[in-house]
């Protein structure tokens, strides 16, 4: 094998794991300083050289991409934060110099690197200390409509305080198919999307036992089947 076809062949090798070219450079530097110890030809020494050189060109470009993408992540996410990124959700767990690593709500590790957040847009929810929840749900058509905006506001203020600044929100928002349809939102103290989750659970069940207790129907999905009977000549 010729020395060209050593060169091209390591060429392929730095495009593939450039980040790890470094310790090839040192190593290749270790094996010089051999060779001219033990006298070896010039040709030798050249060659062991140029890969010395090679793998020390390319330390510097890696190593300030991985450098300017884990500064950028370190600057917009904390460990402990919940965010979402290209198609994963979890709590951050560890930054690296070029990987996040994030444990989804099932326990699994997702790893990803620095580079593909930093160039994907991502939710943070630890960037907030009040996140707002909405709750959708329905009442029956013979419900006292002002009765049940009462009884859902007063459910959610019961279980999670009130703040003059940011009221519990209630609107009715159309005639369905077998209910009245409302939204309901409010805000809470939340870092994380699991919290958020709990919240809007806590929510559910605060209004429905709110309901029950008023005599508030929260109506099934009704339907009405027309038959004919036939009668025989």
């Amino acid at each position: 094998m010729d020395n060209r076809t050593t060169l091209e062949g390591f060429g392929r090798l730095v495009s593939r794991h450039g980040a790890a070219v470094m310790w090839a450079g040192l190593g290749m530097a270790c094996v010089v300083l051999t060779l001219v110890d033990s006298g070896a030809r010039a040709s030798d020494l050249a060659m062991a050289g140029m890969v010395s050189w090679a793998g020390f060109g390319f330390l510097g470009p890696f190593s300030h991409s991985f450098s300017r993408w884990f500064a950028q992540v370190k600057h917009e996410i904390n460990m402990g934060d919940w965010i979402e990124t290209n198609g994963f959700s979890g709590k951050v767990m560890e930054i690296n110099l070029r990987n996040t690593k994030l444990k989804e709500a099932d326990n699994n590790i997702v790893v990803i690197p620095n580079r593909l957040i930093m160039e994907s847009p991502f939710k943070n929810y630890g960037l907030t200390n009040r996140v707002r929840t909405t709750i959708s749900c329905g009442v029956a058509y013979d419900s006292h409509l002002p009765k049940a905006k009462q009884v859902a506001i007063g459910a959610i203020e019961k279980r999670f305080g009130t703040h003059p600044e940011e009221p519990v929100e209630f609107y009715y928002t159309e005639f369905g198919e077998s209910a009245i349809q409302f939204i309901l939102r409010f805000w809470v103290e939340a870092h994380e999307k699991l919290t958020a989750l709990e919240v809007k659970s806590e929510a559910i069940m605060s209004i429905k036992e709110s309901f029950d207790q008023a005599g508030i129907v929260i109506p099934y999905p009704i339907r009405t089947i027309l038959s004919e009977e036939s009668h025989d000549p």
